[in-house]
């Protein structure tokens, strides 16, 4: 892939939505929000947000289990061809038993949600 990450990761999202395959982020505006532009949000609250979103794959698409409650996720982390995990998303995936994609290509995304949603 040549260009951002970013470019790769909107589409993605198009496609899982044109897919109608239930998928979740955490969007760049959360995190603008709480830790860019002087935001006036307590130190405390900044830490505890940060705790629970460092190193979370930038999508988890989630697939039905027959017709109980649960669901299957599956965790992808977009990447450029030289781009590397942080040190938050390598904890983020050994806390979840290494059940996380790395995707460098939109033609790799496309594979893996096929066979994932195929299984």
């Amino acid at each position: 892939m040549t260009g951002k990450e970013s470019d790769l990761q909107s589409q993605c999202e198009n496609y899982l939505t044109a897919q109608q395959i239930t998928f979740t982020r955490i969007p760049d505006a959360v995190n603008s929000a709480i830790f860019g532009y002087g935001s006036n949000i307590p130190p405390y609250i900044k830490r505890l947000i940060s705790s629970m979103t460092t190193g979370v794959p930038d999508l988890a698409l989630h697939k039905a289990i027959g017709d109980t409650p649960y669901c299957r996720t599956l965790f992808v982390e977009l990447k450029t061809k030289k781009g590397k995990m942080s040190l938050g998303q390598k904890k983020f995936r050994d806390k979840v038993d290494g059940n996380v994609t790395i995707c460098r290509s939109f033609e790799h995304f496309t594979d893996l949600v096929t066979k994932f949603m195929e299984e």
